[in-house]
């Protein structure tokens, strides 16, 4: 009997530790008992194993009083050792959601730099090719179409700056023909607008044409003189715009094209390095996605691709 008294109270001790143990592990500690209560419950525990082993013939009317009074010493330290532990947890959870929400704060904050400094890019794209289109009609005898292309980029830095949100809606992609076309004749590039059909995508225009316009002055700034194509391919739920050149290409890892401040080919060629991280955060703002495709011959290709639209007809294939 006496044997079976002290397997019961090694049983109580090791299920009273590890259920502990269990419930800090798993993150209910704080939601089960207060510290106080924890430590009652332990103390409760070893007096009913101290009051087995009594009945059980291992103690005297003279040594119940020791007995008990070891289990409520007992019970004191277990419970002191649980409320100091408990306490630590609680510091260490506070801590832990303190640390949570400094660094959500700082990824929100970096995001609205990261917003402010697309926008400040675009805007100085467009504001160059505003100075170039002005160049152009200094020494140009075709002022109409140059001022045509002066205006439609006026209306599009309009449009950046006007636009704080990304709602997306069904779009054709006729929608970006003639901006490119003005985009092109601004810089003076040998850029083949190739949009067919009427296939409709889901995206907030004005950033897409951004998207496409920096895909194009990437290609003028590392391939001069180039030819550069626009064009559209069939991906099932989704439409793919791609924009590729004919010039040296990418050497090295594609990868750190899109990193901000990365300018990909080489260290000397013109701009700031955010065009091609702009682009790329522009497109998942659009629920789609930008990357580079070595091409069968020479040059580069971008692949924008976005969801199609309902208002996209089956027979919508290039």
């Amino acid at each position: 009997m006496a044997s079976g008294a002290r397997r019961l109270l090694g049983r109580l001790r090791t299920k009273g530790y590890r259920d502990l143990r269990d419930m800090d592990a798993e993150g209910r500690l704080a939601d089960t008992a207060s510290p106080v209560m924890l430590g009652f419950l332990v103390f409760l525990s070893f007096l009913a194993a101290g009051a087995v082993m009594f009945f059980a013939g291992q103690g005297s009317s003279s040594t119940l009083p020791l007995v008990l009074g070891a289990i409520a010493a007992m019970g004191v330290g277990t419970s002191a050792g649980v409320a100091l532990a408990t306490s630590r947890y609680f510091a260490q959870r506070q801590a832990d959601e303190a640390q949570r929400e400094l660094l959500a704060l700082h990824g929100e904050l970096e995001l609205e730099r990261a917003e402010r400094r697309a926008l400040v890019h675009d805007a100085r794209a467009a504001a160059g090719a505003m100075g170039a289109a002005l160049h152009a009609l200094e020494r140009s005898e075709a002022e109409p179409a140059v001022a045509h292309a002066l205006g439609a980029q006026v209306e599009h830095l309009r449009e950046v700056l006007s636009t704080p949100t990304t709602q997306l809606r069904p779009t054709s992609i006729q929608t970006f023909h003639a901006p490119l076309v003005s985009f092109a004749n601004l810089h003076q590039l040998a850029v083949d607008v190739d949009l067919p059909g009427e296939p409709h995508v889901m995206c907030e225009p004005t950033s897409v044409k951004t998207i496409l316009q920096n895909l194009i002055d990437n290609a003028r700034k590392h391939a001069p003189g180039s030819p550069i194509r626009v064009g559209w391919r069939n991906a099932g739920a989704f439409l793919e715009l791609v924009v590729e050149d004919r010039g040296p290409g990418m050497r090295g890892d594609v990868d750190t094209l899109f990193r901000p401040g990365s300018r990909g080919w080489d260290s000397v060629s013109e701009g700031s390095g955010l065009g091609l991280s702009n682009a790329r955060r522009l497109a998942e703002k659009n629920q789609g996605s930008l990357w580079h495709e070595h091409p069968d011959g020479p040059g580069s290709r971008f692949v924008l691709r976005l969801h199609r639209a309902m208002a996209s007809k089956p027979d919508d294939t290039a």
